[in-house]
């Protein structure tokens, strides 16, 4: 299905520029204005567009030319040489409707100027839920001219049309809300300033006399002022892409220059492998001439071993030998051993190893003499060396203190100023000095230390107080993007409304042939569809569409029973038809009806045997009587009762009669003598009823034949008048009405009536066939239409949308309120952070005293390490 889109349908004019009131009709959204020169065409479409579009009335909006020198006053009260008006209100409207429905949105404005005032009245309205200019709304309303007393139309003031439009639209007299009203109810663009955008465009589309200065230039400057421009939002995707095509590019050079070196690695893997390849064959190479070397070694050696081997048995034999001649040798030396020269030699052995242990003694105490010497030595060169050092000692104090003078006036350490004197005293005072500026030193620490603390303490309320700003604003930033959110959705929720109303007006279209809906029904259902769970609910929704329904399903009902019924009533009507055809065609000839009594009777009649013959069976017409005279006769007899009576066999079977037997029983009265009587027209025909011919021909003797109208005669018997068709019964007389024919005497007459009666019948029962069928065909297509008001039922427009559109809604306002509560609850915390940062601020002061270091962590710890 394409697109249900907005299309203009008709605009109007009341009380402006030189309209009193005018109307536009649109076809298919477009409009042509033809006239002359100044006729005013240019004035009515910039009165149009863009003023009906977001209500801006600056002159330079006004005129096509973007001329500022007519004002939207002089448009409203017009030339004050031409015109009289003084004072006047004027409406100016565009009404939309949706190309596949007849759903109707109107947008306008109402303006009220005063000659001599520059303040201009402004309101916008939109027209919803159905209603119309002209069809249930006017713009003005009929007054009386108080000068002349003639009716005229004087337009509503702004709180007059609030009252008229009441939930069917809304009122606002911001330029910019009118603006967002008609984005919303017609164009829809998500955001406003694309619907400026758009603005601005028709504004430049409309520019007449393009071709006047028709250069480059100008294209460009159109063009460019067309175009929208790009915020940094917009550009952001762009840069994105580009930098990240940057990035690509700058890696794909990267990976090309890294290819290359790695193909010139390769190709040195390559070279090198090729080498090492090359050295290793000729080394295999080597190492097989070195094998055959080491094999042809092999057989050497293996040669030389054996005669090692022979060698070595040789040695051993060798040896055997000079064992033996060893064994002589000891046994001579112990033999030369027991001689006394041998023995004196051992003592001077002796004496001589003796001396040399004293000399070696001696030598030991002049090296002890020769120490100690050297240590007297160093003892008085160590002696004058501490005179030197307690000389560099007293110098390098007075350098220390003087460095702790510096120190202390660095570290601002005031008590050093004032203990250091104590230093040049003597050693007992000196230290008396000492101990006191360490006491002093060691407080003037804590002092630094515990102001230290609090600095830290201070530094680190102020990065917590840093992180709760950040805290703040990352929270402040997450509810700005909830409220973001929650308007969408908002917006969503709005637009489902609108897509429900337009799913509506297709809906109404599609079902117009099954269901219409009164247009203050339909008013108050758009009302409630635009205003879904914003103070109406869906079950509001089909509150006011269930009786729509079930007042069409009722009329259905009504009309489906009526129809059953009467088909009902002509199947039963045609049953009796065809059972009467059946009877008709079963009876051998025609009979006039009888009451069911007179019918029981007869049958009674037959049961008791007795004899009896309806008269219009006992007669038959005598030739000479013509057709006319044959109905007049005939209807008389018929209504006088004597056509169906019942003729006996004699008079003595009528006193037999049961008293169950009801009808007409004719006897044989007195013979008429002078004069016509119904023999002379009827002759006698018994047949086999077993009635004789004297008593029928009697019976019609009996009825005289007169042509007395309306005449009584005293005493007189029962007569009739076959020209006049009148009867007389004693002193009762009657006038029959015309009949076709003569029907039931005269067995071919009845037979002829039989089948006149069957081809009526038949008609008749071919009547009921049609019929029924034609209420069947009703039938159906009240079925049919049933079937199709539940279907439209079923079809119609589901809330789902907007019922997830508003659950949506609520989960974002639910989320807006929790992250409320947590940018509330950082706040807190950050308020409470900053309480404490002011009272450790505070403590700082009070802890520093008159310590004139810089407040800060820094130079406390500098204060600390040149202390230290």
């Amino acid at each position: 299905m394409t697109e249900n889109k907005w299309q203009v349908n008709r605009a109007g004019i009341l009380n402006y520029w030189y309209y009193d009131e005018e109307e536009f009709q649109f076809a298919d959204g477009r409009l042509l204005l033809r006239g002359s020169n100044g006729s005013g065409k240019s004035v009515t479409m910039q009165s149009l567009v863009t003023l009906l579009l977001d209500g801006v009335k600056r002159a330079d909006r006004l005129d096509s030319f973007g001329s500022r020198a007519r004002r939207i006053e002089d448009y409203l009260l017009g030339e004050k040489e031409i015109s009289s008006y003084e004072d006047r209100t004027g409406y100016l409207y565009l009404e939309y409707k949706r190309e596949q429905s007849d759903q109707y949105v109107t947008t306008g404005i109402g303006l009220h100027a005063r000659r001599g005032s520059t303040k201009v009245d402004f309101w916008g309205f939109v027209l919803y839920n159905g209603r119309r200019i002209g069809d249930g709304l006017q713009l003005y309303k009929i007054g009386k001219d108080p000068e002349t007393g003639k009716e005229q139309r004087l337009p509503l003031s702004r709180r007059e049309l609030e009252g008229a439009i009441g939930t069917d639209g809304r009122v606002t007299t911001e330029q910019r809300e009118y603006m967002a009203l008609v984005n919303q109810y017609v164009f829809g663009f998500a955001d406003l300033s694309k619907y400026e955008e758009l603005m601005q465009l028709l504004i430049q589309l409309r520019s007449p006399k393009l071709s006047r200065d028709f250069k480059p230039s100008v294209i460009y400057e159109i063009l460019n002022d067309s175009l929208p421009s790009l915020s940094d939002g917009d550009l952001r995707p762009l840069a994105e892409t580009m930098e990240s095509m940057e990035k690509t590019r700058l890696s794909i050079e990267q990976l090309e220059r890294e290819k290359d070196a790695f193909n010139r690695l390769c190709n040195v893997y390559d070279n090198y492998n090729e080498a090492v390849l090359v050295q290793r064959s000729l080394k295999s190479k080597a190492c097989q001439r070195t094998l055959e070397s080491l094999n042809q070694q092999k057989a050497s050696l293996l040669n030389r071993q054996q005669e090692l081997a022979a060698v070595a048995e040789a040695a051993e034999q060798r040896q055997q030998e000079l064992q033996v001649e060893e064994t002589g040798l000891r046994t001579e030396q112990q033999v030369l051993q027991e001689n006394e020269a041998y023995k004196a030699a051992e003592q001077r052995q002796a004496l001589a190893e003796t001396l040399s242990g004293q000399r070696a003694d001696y030598e030991r105490k002049q090296q002890t003499l020769s120490a100690k010497r050297r240590r007297e030595l160093e003892l008085d060169e160590q002696r004058q060396h501490s005179s030197q050092q307690r000389d560099k000692a007293a110098m390098a104090a007075d350098e220390c203190l003087a460095e702790m003078d510096d120190l202390a006036v660095e570290a601002c350490f005031g008590a050093h100023e004032t203990l250091k004197t104590g230093f040049s005293m003597d050693d007992l005072q000196a230290g008396e000095y000492f101990t006191l500026w360490m006491r002093q030193l060691d407080d003037y620490e804590r002092q630094l230390q515990a102001v230290r603390k609090l600095l830290q303490a201070y530094e680190d309320l102020q990065r917590r107080c840093g992180q709760a700003d950040q805290d703040l604003s990352r929270e402040t930033k997450l509810l700005d993007e909830y409220s973001f959110e929650y308007q969408r959705a908002q917006e969503l929720l709005q637009q489902a409304r609108e897509q429900l109303v337009k799913r509506y007006y297709e809906w109404k279209k599609e079902q117009a042939e099954v269901l219409t809906v009164e247009p203050a029904q339909e008013q108050q259902l758009v009302g409630m569809m635009q205003e879904l769970y914003a103070g109406t609910i869906w079950a509001d929704v089909q509150s006011v569409l269930e009786p729509v329904f079930n007042v069409r399903q009722q009329a259905l009902n009504k009309e489906i029973g009526n129809a059953q019924q009467e088909l009902e009533q002509l199947r039963q009507q045609l049953s009796q038809a065809e059972t009467e055809l059946l009877a008709l065609r079963q009876r051998k000839e025609a009979e006039p009806e009888l009451e069911p009594a007179y019918q029981a009777a007869r049958s009674l009649l037959r049961e008791q045997g007795v004899t009896y013959l309806p008269f219009y069976e006992a007669v038959e017409f005598r030739e000479q009587v013509p057709a006319e005279q044959r109905e007049r006769l005939e209807s008389a007899l018929l209504a006088a009762g004597i056509l169906d009576a019942v003729i006996l066999a004699d008079e003595q079977a009528a006193a037999a009669l049961p008293t169950e037997m009801y009808g007409v029983v004719l006897s044989a009265g007195t013979p008429v003598m002078m004069g016509e009587s119904l023999y002379d027209y009827l002759r006698p025909v018994p047949g086999d009823s077993g009635l004789s011919e004297r008593r029928i021909a009697a019976v019609l003797s009996s009825i005289e034949v007169d042509q007395s109208f309306y005449e009584w005669q005293t005493g007189s018997t029962a007569a009739v008048n076959p020209n006049q068709g009148t009867y007389r019964l004693g002193n009762t007389a009657g006038h029959a009405a015309a009949r076709e024919a003569a029907l039931y005497i005269g067995r071919q007459a009845r037979e002829a009536y039989r089948r006149q009666q069957i081809q009526q019948k038949q008609q008749e029962i071919v009547g009921y066939q049609q019929e029924s069928l034609g209420f069947e065909n009703r039938l159906a297509e009240l079925q049919a239409a049933e079937e199709k008001l539940s279907a439209a039922r079923q079809t119609f427009p589901s809330e789902a949308k907007v019922h997830d559109a508003y659950s949506t809604g609520l989960e974002k306002q639910k989320a807006v309120a929790q992250q409320q509560e947590r940018v509330r609850q950082k706040d807190a915390e950050k308020k409470k952070l900053l309480l404490e940062l002011r009272g450790c601020q505070q403590e700082i002061y009070q802890e520093r005293g008159d310590i004139a270091l810089d407040v800060s962590l820094a130079a406390y710890d500098g204060a600390k390490e040149l202390l230290a």
